[in-house]
């Protein structure tokens, strides 16, 4: 605690803790300012709804907080005294189920939701004031009962995905299908051509990943010439080619080695691998890797890609028709069709069991008679 800034400084505490002497001691040394914990919930005040309708609400949970903190404000000065912050928020997973509905057991329409979240507020700001005059300096009272058809069920807070009867253009989700999540505070991101470094592109377009931030690695030790090839203006090339969209989500296609440029678009190995494996039949007594997807050099397009597969090794021309036709069905583009079957033996891997990309590589251009 700071006595020459002029700002709330604390943390949320329950009072659990503020009960033991010692903590309480270390709280008032470096906080000016409480949240309380899971005690000002809904679940810990709201105990049913009476047959008129009216909320029925206890306040012993959240009090046991609110008046640790105003027996110590009564015996300290006022420079060392704490205030609390107070929250009214009203969300699914910690409301009582009775709140969203009438005396019945229905749910309370748009109106009466309204009505009784007003209801409710009141009644918490006016019983801590009463009781506790000055003690909560600012309240957070932001609360949104949402239809159970209109909620992201994905959540545990049920938020609203629709905003009358469109989409919701303040809903942020929690969490984004298929990214690997938001990128942390203090980390940047930006995105370039993957063919030219020095080529920004916006975020939300598919591109090479680059990082920047405190907790970025300094480079490889003894490997000066990969630092200079990976790091640029203290900007860290991930390898990895990806998009971040508006809500900040970091979504990854994969490793730019495992991309092909075909005709200006980029073909990703790995979704063709996996919509392939997706229609093999299992075969018990195979345990090795099935198939690979390899880029060979194409006079026409540049780049092209062929299936190297250690379970076709006859029929090809039909196999790669199924193959094309099921691509297809599946909605990835004719240009991701692989050209042609290899049959090989074995699939390259690397003793760590990963994919031998440059195995695959290799193979592919002897056996096309291409150079690589």
């Amino acid at each position: 605690k700071n006595k020459n800034y002029d700002f709330k400084f604390g943390a949320e505490m329950t009072a659990d803790l503020l009960e033991n002497e010692n903590k309480m001691k270390l709280v008032a040394k470096h906080y000016n300012s409480l949240t309380a914990g899971n005690e000002m919930k809904p679940e810990n005040i709201i105990k049913g709804v009476d047959k008129n309708g009216e909320l029925i609400l206890d306040f012993t949970i959240p009090d046991k907080t609110l008046q640790t903190i105003w027996d110590y404000n009564k015996n300290a000065d006022k420079k060392d005294q704490i205030l609390m912050r107070g929250h009214v928020l009203c969300w699914h997973s910690q409301t009582p189920e009775c709140f969203f509905k009438d005396a019945d057991g229905k749910l309370l329409d748009k109106d009466a939701m309204n009505k009784r979240l007003e209801s409710y507020i009141k009644q918490v700001l006016d019983h801590v004031q009463t009781k506790y005059p000055g003690l909560v300096y600012c309240w957070d009272v932001v609360n949104e009962a949402v239809d159970p058809d209109k909620g992201d069920k994905e959540t545990d807070f049920c938020c609203r995905t629709e905003f009358d009867g469109g989409e919701n253009p303040w809903y942020v989700p929690g969490h984004r299908r298929g990214s690997v999540g938001r990128v942390l505070p203090g980390v940047a991101v930006r995105i370039t051509d993957p063919d030219d470094d020095s080529r920004s592109l916006p975020l939300s377009e598919q591109g090479m990943v680059w990082f920047r931030g405190a907790n970025i690695f300094g480079g490889y030790l003894g490997r000066p010439e990969l630092n200079e090839e990976i790091f640029r203006d203290g900007w860290f090339k991930s390898g990895d080619l990806g998009s971040v969209d508006l809500n900040g989500f970091l979504t990854l296609g994969g490793r730019r080695s495992r991309f092909s440029k075909i005709a200006g678009e980029m073909v990703p190995h790995e979704v063709v691998e996996q919509a392939i494996e997706a229609g093999l039949e299992p075969d018990p007594t195979f345990t090795g890797r099935p198939i690979a997807i390899a880029g060979v050099p194409d006079a026409q397009k540049g780049e092209a890609i062929v299936l190297l597969s250690a379970v076709h090794q006859t029929r090809l021309s039909e196999a790669l028709e199924d193959i094309r036709a099921r691509l297809v069905a599946q909605g990835l583009p004719r240009l991701w069709c692989p050209r042609e079957i290899i049959p090989v033996e074995n699939i390259p891997v690397l003793p760590t069991g990963k994919l031998d990309l440059r195995g695959c590589h290799i193979l592919a251009c002897e056996a096309l008679n291409l150079p690589h």
